[in-house]
């Protein structure tokens, strides 16, 4: 974690996919975003190299769809809800909305409510 010119903090995370592709991805931490001064975290693997899977990338032994880029946005709503963006790229086509969360903070006693 390194701390930008503008209050923002760089970072880096790894993570590691049962299906066989590890995402090395690199962003920005902001305490305050200038959206709507709430934390922000926003990681992207966006170069080929930021991907790691067994063999070259276009071997046709891939199951499924090749992924060539990730995006995931981390932030708090007004209601203090942690919302979780998910972007995808295959093939190397255009980054797409992929997956939305909204996870809420769940009290002793009150998870089935």
């Amino acid at each position: 974690e390194k701390e930008g010119s503008d209050g923002e903090r760089q970072v880096e995370a790894m993570i590691s996919h049962p299906f066989s592709l590890n995402e090395f991805e690199f962003g920005k931490l902001a305490t305050a975003s200038k959206e709507n001064g709430r934390p922000r975290l926003v990681l992207e693997a966006s170069e080929e190299s930021h991907l790691q899977r067994p063999g070259p990338p276009n071997e046709t032994a891939h199951k499924g769809k090749l992924v060539t880029g990730v995006k995931r946005e981390y932030f708090l709503d007004k209601d203090g809800k942690l919302n979780y963006n998910l972007y995808l790229s295959v093939g190397g086509q255009p980054l797409k909305l992929h997956l939305i969360c909204k996870l809420k903070r769940v009290e002793n006693g009150s998870a089935g409510s």
